[in-house]
C-alpha cells in the first residue's frame, strides 16, 4: 500500500511540474478527457454539461439518469436529482429534489425537502427548506419560507419572511417575520418589518409599514398604510392610514359599508367638492368666513285643492346645516305653529315635594333634546326615614298626561307612567348638582354629576 501511494505521489508529482509546462492541463478517466485547466478556467467536459462538486453531490444524477445542465455545489446538493436546469449551491441543498427544472438553491439546506417543485428560487440558509411541489416561488433570506410545503407563485424576502406558510399562494412577503405567521392566506402584500406577522388565512390584504395589521389573524380585504397602521384591527375590508396602532386613523373607512371617515381637526381642499347625496356636520358651514344661517322654517309638503287643506313640516337649520325635520302634520286648512315631537318638558319630584316642576331648556338645533342644572340637598329627602335617595320623573306641559319614569340610574330610557327614577345624593358634598339631558322622542336620559 506504502508502495502505491508513493507511486501515485509520485506520478502526480511530475505530472504537474509537466503540465505546469503546458498552456493547458487535461486529466483523462477511462481514456476520456473530463477536466481541462488553463491559466483562468477549469472546465468540466461531460456530454451533458453537468457541473457537481462535493460529496455525495448529484449521486442518482451521475449514476442512472441522463439529464442536462445541472450545476450542483456542496455535501449531498442535488443528491437524488433526476431532472435539468437546476442549480443548487450549499450543504444538502436540493438534497431530495427529484423531479422539476430550473430552480435555484443557494444557501445551506435550502430547498432541501423539494421533491418536485420547479422555477423556484430559495437564497438562504434553510431558504424553502420544507417546500415538496410549490412552484414560481422566490425566497430569500435565512429561513424564509422554510416551513412552506405546497406554495405558488409567492416571494418571501426577510429573514423568517412567510415563515410557517404552508400552501398560500400569490403572497408577497417583505421584512424580517413579515407574514410570519400565514400558512393559507392567498394574494396578501405585506411590506415591512413583522408587516401582517400573525395572519394565518386572511386573504387579499395590503399592509404596508412596520409592524402594520401585525395581529390581525383572519381578516381579508384590508389596506393598512404606515408604521403600525391597523395592528390591532381584528375585522376585515378596513382601511387605516395612519402612524402608530390607534383605533382612530388619520384616514379610516369600511370597504363593504362604502364608509370613510377622516380624523382631522383641519381639513383643506383645493378645487370643487361634489355630492350626489347628504352633506351633514355637526357645527356650522361658513362661505368667506360668513357663517350660514340660523332659522326654523316650515314649509308645505301636500296641498289638497279640492277640500282647501294642506300639510306642512318643520325644518330647523342651524349654521347652515338641517338638524331637525318633523313629522308631517295632518291635514289643515293653513300653516300653523311649527311642529315640535312635545311639548315643555319639566322635572318633578320629592326635591320640589312633587308640587312643581322645574321647566327644563329646550336645545334650540333639535328640539326634541332638553337639558338643565338640578340642585339637591338633604332637604330634598323627603323620604321617612332619609335615605340619600330622591326620586323623580320627566312629565311634559306640566301635567300628568305624558311623564316618563324609570328605575335606571345615572342613564336609561324612560317611559309612560314608568316608576320613579332614583336619583343618589352625593355624600362628599353639601349640594349635588347634576347636568340633565332629556330626549323626549326617545325617552333617553342622563344624569351628569358635576358637584363641586
Amino acid at each position: 500500500m506504502k508502495k502505491l501511494l508513493l507511486t501515485v505521489v509520485l506520478a502526480t508529482s511530475i505530472g504537474m511540474q509537466l503540465w505546469a509546462q503546458q498552456s493547458s492541463v487535461k486529466i483523462l478517466l477511462n481514456d476520456e478527457e473530463r477536466f481541462s485547466f488553463d491559466s483562468i478556467r477549469l472546465e468540466f467536459i461531460n456530454a451533458n454539461h453537468h457541473v457537481m462538486i462535493g460529496d455525495s453531490t448529484g449521486m442518482n444524477n451521475a449514476a442512472n439518469f441522463q439529464t442536462f445542465e445541472n450545476t450542483f455545489i456542496g455535501h449531498g446538493a442535488g443528491r437524488i436529482n433526476q431532472s435539468d436546469w437546476n442549480t443548487f449551491v450549499g450543504s444538502r441543498t436540493g438534497e431530495n429534489h427529484v423531479n422539476g427544472s430550473n430552480n435555484l438553491f443557494v444557501g445551506s439546506w435550502a430547498g432541501r425537502a423539494d421533491s418536485s417543485g420547479f422555477s423556484n428560487t430559495y437564497i438562504g440558509t434553510d431558504a424553502g427548506e420544507n417546500n415538496r411541489t410549490g412552484a414560481k416561488n422566490t425566497y430569500l433570506g435565512q429561513g424564509a419560507g422554510v416551513y412552506d410545503s405546497a406554495g405558488i407563485s409567492n416571494v418571501f424576502i426577510g429573514h423568517l419572511s412567510g415563515r410557517v406558510n404552508t400552501s398560500g399562494q400569490k403572497n408577497v412577503f417583505i421584512g424580517t417575520t413579515s407574514g410570519f405567521s400565514n400558512t393559507t392566506g392567498i394574494e396578501n402584500t405585506f411590506l415591512g418589518t413583522s408587516a401582517g406577522g400573525n395572519n394565518t388565512f386572511g386573504s387579499n390584504n395590503t399592509y404596508i409599514g412596520r409592524r402594520a395589521g401585525e395581529n390581525n389573524q383572519f381578516g381579508s380585504g384590508n389596506l393598512f398604510l404606515g408604521y403600525y397602521a391597523g395592528a390591532n384591527e381584528m375585522g376585515s375590508n378596513r382601511l387605516y392610514i395612519a402612524n402608530s396602532g390607534t383605533s382612530s386613523p388619520l384616514i379610516y373607512g369600511e370597504f363593504d359599508n362604502s364608509f370613510l371617515r377622516l380624523n382631522a381637526y383641519y381639513t383643506e381642499l383645493t378645487g370643487d367638492v361634489t355630492a350626489y347625496g347628504k352633506v351633514q356636520a355637526n357645527d356650522r358651514f361658513n362661505v368667506n368666513g360668513l357663517p350660514g344661517m340660523n332659522d326654523t322654517i316650515t314649509y308645505v309638503t301636500g296641498i289638497d285643492f279640492s277640500n282647501d287643506l294642506l300639510k306642512y313640516r318643520t325644518y330647523i337649520y342651524t349654521g347652515g346645516i338641517l338638524t331637525y325635520t318633523s313629522n308631517e302634520s295632518d291635514w289643515v286648512t293653513s300653516v300653523g305653529e311649527p311642529i315640535f315631537s312635545c311639548g315643555t318638558i319639566g322635572l318633578i319630584g320629592e326635591f320640589t315635594g312633587w308640587g312643581y316642576d322645574v321647566i327644563m331648556t329646550r336645545n334650540e338645533n333639535n328640539p326634541d333634546l332638553w337639558s338643565t342644572y338640578l340642585f339637591l340637598n338633604a332637604a330634598s329627602d323627603l323620604s321617612n326615614p332619609p335615605d340619600g335617595i330622591i326620586e323623580l320623573k320627566f312629565r311634559e306641559n306640566q301635567d300628568w298626561g305624558v311623564n316618563w319614569g324609570s328605575t335606571e340610574f345615572p342613564s336609561g330610557t324612560g317611559y309612560q307612567d314608568g316608576p320613579n327614577i332614583p336619583v343618589l345624593l352625593n355624600s362628599s358634598f353639601e349640594t349635588t348638582i347634576y347636568n340633565v339631558s332629556f330626549n323626549c322622542a326617545t325617552g333617553g336620559y342622563t344624569f351628569t354629576d358635576v358637584s363641586q
